[in-house]
C-alpha cells in the first residue's frame, strides 16, 4: 500500500484522504467561498416549504431551481409570488420557461436517440 500512496504522490494526487479540504483564495464577489442551490422548487408552497427549513436548519440558500416542468405550468399569481418570495429572501430563482421534451407531445423522448438528444422546447411556437 505504501508503494501505491507514493505513486500517487509523486504525481500530485493525496496518498491519503484530507481531513478537510485545503483553504482557496478564491471567493465570489460577498467574499462566501460557497453557494447551495436547492432544485424541485415547484411552486410557491414549496418554496415557502424550502424558506421554513432553511431558518429551522440555519442553512443558507442561495438560487433555487424552479418550475422544471414549466413556468407555463404556472398562473400568473403564482409566478409572481415566486418572484416575491425569492426578492425577499434574496434567492435567485431559476425558471424553465415552458414544459420540455418530456411533456410533449411527441415520442422522442422514448427512442434511444431521443434520449441522448437533451431536453428541449421543440418549434417555434411553444410558450
Amino acid at each position: 500500500m505504501k508503494n501505491i500512496t507514493d505513486i500517487m504522490e509523486k504525481h500530485g494526487v493525496p496518498g491519503r484522504d484530507l481531513g478537510h479540504p485545503p483553504d482557496s483564495p478564491l471567493t465570489f464577489q460577498d467574499g462566501a467561498h460557497c453557494r447551495i442551490e436547492i432544485a424541485g422548487v415547484e411552486r410557491p408552497s414549496t418554496f415557502e416549504a424550502m424558506l421554513r427549513a432553511m431558518d429551522e436548519f440555519k442553512v443558507p440558500v442561495h438560487r433555487a431551481i424552479c418550475a422544471v416542468g414549466g413556468a407555463t405550468c404556472l398562473t400568473s399569481a403564482e409566478l409572481k409570488e415566486m418572484a416575491r418570495l425569492g426578492a425577499e429572501n434574496r434567492i435567485e430563482l431559476i425558471m424553465t420557461p415552458a414544459p420540455t421534451r418530456a411533456w410533449d407531445t411527441g415520442r422522442q423522448i422514448a427512442t434511444p436517440e431521443g434520449y441522448v438528444s437533451g431536453l428541449r422546447t421543440r418549434g417555434s411556437d411553444k410558450p
